[in-house]
């Protein structure tokens, strides 16, 4: 059993005495109801004084228990099941007692079992039927007919529109906690939804750029690869640096190095489409994944993305500032990995460097193993 917290046990606290006023309330309107009835000749003054005592030390008790802290080792510490049987009970013993105006403890019956509905799981209302319905049973087969509906005078009459009205009262104030609840429950649930696409996005993308992170991409990559195996779709995997970052950070500052990285990773996603897949390695390195793509048509969709890098009107940030990228790009081959892949996409990159930057170099295509 899991041991519920303080704070989640002062909250159930609250809400059990919250329901206790409301049912101090339902049993105060019983009390003059049967008052009025009393003064008809319907049931005896004794009995009548005896019912609202017992409802009040019923719930008092209740109260006290939660006040002494007894109902914090109870695996139900708002008592429920407990609290219904012991309100069964009331309502059947008056039933034998005064049954000449049981109709009033019978319309009881049901305003207790609808305050469980908000506590009960399916086998505590399965057991609070069953004890409900043997003491009925009971009654009604040691009381017969004598269950009374008293409707003889204008005040019997009143009286008992008085006890539907507040029975209904009660079925539609607990009507409107229910979908309170369920409003809550919904609004807690898509704030729940909302905080898990957010801690995915935070486990799966770059924080700066909104890209893939490292994590995803090589996730991505290996699924890629097991439709590459069952197809033959072929793709290919570009690695990428932004040329000499190092001195745009030195000379323009890490804040401006940031929107740099920024920028050029939306050039990426304007320039890509959105089956590719785009991710920033670390640092100023991206990795880009172009589905069902060739080596050569690759290199047109790369060669194109390094014009617009160089073409881009990076003085908007910084007067003066120019930005190029070197771009190494490879194609999956059969028996090949996606570690091999990328290693041979990480030469070519290399190359680009040693031969001047700003631009794209190709492995060339291998023997099929």
């Amino acid at each position: 059993m899991t041991q519920k917290s303080p704070e989640s046990i002062n909250k159930i606290n609250r809400n059990t005495i919250g329901m206790l006023r409301v049912v101090v309330l339902s049993y105060a309107v019983d009390f003059l109801l049967l008052i009025g009835l009393s003064y008809e000749g319907w049931i005896s003054g004794v009995t009548v004084g005896i019912y609202g005592i017992a409802a009040l030390l019923q719930n008092l008790l209740f109260y006290l228990m939660i006040k002494a802290g007894l109902n914090r080792s109870f695996k139900d510490p708002g008592m429920t099941v407990i609290q219904i049987l012991f309100a069964v009970f009331l309502q059947a013993g008056f039933l034998l007692a005064a049954p000449e105006v049981g109709v009033l403890f019978l319309v009881n019956l049901f305003s207790v079992f609808m305050f469980g509905v908000l506590a009960f799981n399916a086998r505590q209302f399965v057991f609070c039927w069953l004890v409900g319905a043997a003491s009925t049973a009971v009654a009604f087969f040691y009381i017969g007919n004598r269950i009374g509906f008293p409707i003889e005078t204008t005040l019997n009459q009143v009286i008992m529109w008085t006890l539907f009205m507040v029975a209904l009262g009660k079925t539609i104030y607990l009507a409107s906690a229910i979908s309170t609840l369920r409003l809550k429950v919904s609004e807690r649930n898509r704030a729940l939804t909302i905080a898990l696409k957010q801690m995915e996005e935070m486990a799966t993308h770059d924080a700066l750029t909104g890209v893939l992170n490292r994590r995803a991409m090589l996730v991505a990559m290996d699924a890629e690869l097991q439709i590459f195996k069952r197809k033959k779709t072929p793709f290919c995997i570009a690695v990428m640096d932004l040329d000499h970052f190092k001195q745009i950070n030195d000379t323009f500052g890490h804040a401006v190095g940031d929107e740099v990285l920024g920028a050029f990773a939306e050039i990426l996603k304007q320039s890509l489409r959105v089956t590719d897949r785009i991710s920033r390695y670390g640092g100023d390195e991206f990795v880009v994944l172009l589905t069902d793509t060739p080596r050569d048509v690759a290199v047109m969709v790369l060669e194109r993305i390094c014009a617009r890098i160089k073409q881009h009107d990076w003085g908007a940030l910084v007067p003066e500032l120019t930005v190029t990228v070197s771009i190494g790009v490879a194609e999956i081959m059969t028996g090949d990995t996606v570690a091999q892949t990328f290693e041979h996409a990480d030469s070519a990159l290399y190359e680009v460097k040693q031969s001047g930057r700003n631009s794209v170099h190709a492995a060339l295509n291998r023997v099929a193993a």
